[in-house]
């Protein structure tokens, strides 16, 4: 805890911010610690001179329970089988991202074999002490971003709701759809770390991630292959330059509700998907309710979820002045 605190701590509302739905962290009391939770699956679980595991108890999942309520961006559980451990750990995705939790998991890994007694030859390299940026990047001190709000009625909101249901929306035939020509919207994780200027530190803290954004033609998908599919993907990756990341802090900083940036890959999917889900019964927890599922997403939006019987609802679309496009307005 002393290397790496975040893993006691929780995400909390940030009202001393102006932005809504900002987030903070902060230090879990000692008392209502829990660093992991323990489970010995002998009995259940063959161990791995057996074979391993084929299908894992249900009991070896950790059991997320957060809405309304504080989540910690650290929750680790510990499944002992015959000789040895399956060990499960969830951490809060907008304080990191792999790098970050590789980092984390080479610490514990290496404070493990310590106090196991094995030599440490090469050891963690940790810093002795903070280091802050001499200044910021000059893509975070730009005022580039364009954006533009879409209200939908309730009445246009279920024509919306009702065009996009599976049963209405196909691929196959073309001819079906009402565009003749439709694209597919395409997001594609990338490291923002490494797109910074000036450079950051390669192993630095915090979430990383950014996104490129390909369009491609439907019927350039049913007849291409997936040879097309890379070059596109790739063409839209290169377009990513050394201030793509600064350029995303400023669209950021610049937002009223920090919960309402969201991929456009997610604004409008066919089939069943998260952003269809019913708050009362969903398709994709086996028809579970999920106000106890809540899943949230502060900075990238990708992952969002209504409170039920919101009906009217507001959307931001953020675009780079150099990089506008025509929408259509519904």
């Amino acid at each position: 805890m002393k290397i790496v605190p975040a893993m006691n701590c929780e995400a909390v509302p940030a009202p001393e911010f102006d932005q809504i739905r900002v987030t903070k962290t902060q230090q879990i009391p000692e008392n209502d610690m829990d660093l992991a939770i323990t489970k010995v699956l002998r009995q259940e679980t063959p161990g791995i001179s057996s074979g391993g595991p084929k299908d894992l108890p249900i009991g070896s999942s950790i059991s997320m329970v957060s809405a309304r309520r504080p989540a910690s961006l650290s929750l680790v559980q510990l499944n002992f089988i015959d000789d040895g451990l399956i060990l499960v750990w969830n951490v809060h995705h907008y304080f990191g991202y792999s790098t970050t939790w590789y980092s984390w998991a080479q610490i514990w890994a290496e404070k493990c074999r310590k106090a196991s007694g094995f030599e440490i030859v090469h050891p963690f390299p940790t810093p002795s002490r903070r280091v802050t940026p001499g200044s910021m990047p000059p893509a975070l001190l730009l005022e580039t971003h364009r954006a533009q709000f879409f209200y939908f009625y309730p009445v246009a909101l279920a024509v919306v709701d009702e065009e996009a249901s599976p049963k209405n929306v196909v691929q196959k035939p073309i001819d079906s759809l009402f565009d003749k020509d439709p694209n597919s919207h395409f997001g594609s994780a990338v490291d923002g770390r490494s797109r910074m200027n000036p450079p950051t530190h390669p192993e630095p803290q915090g979430c990383w991630p950014t996104y490129a954004h390909a369009d491609i033609r439907i019927p350039k998908l049913l007849s291409g292959s997936l040879a097309d599919i890379a070059i596109e993907l790739r063409r839209s990756i290169a377009k990513i330059h050394d201030d793509w990341t600064g350029e995303m802090g400023t669209l950021v900083d610049g937002l009223v509700d920090a919960n309402r940036m969201i991929a456009k890959g997610f604004v409008d999917m066919p089939g069943k998907n998260f952003t269809q889900a019913s708050a009362k019964k969903s398709v994709l927890l086996g028809g579970h309710c999920i106000l106890q599922h809540r899943v949230l997403a502060p900075l990238d939006g990708s992952t969002q979820s209504l409170a039920p019987g919101c009906q009217n609802q507001k959307r931001l679309r953020g675009l780079y002045s150099n990089q506008q496009q025509s929408v259509r307005d519904i």
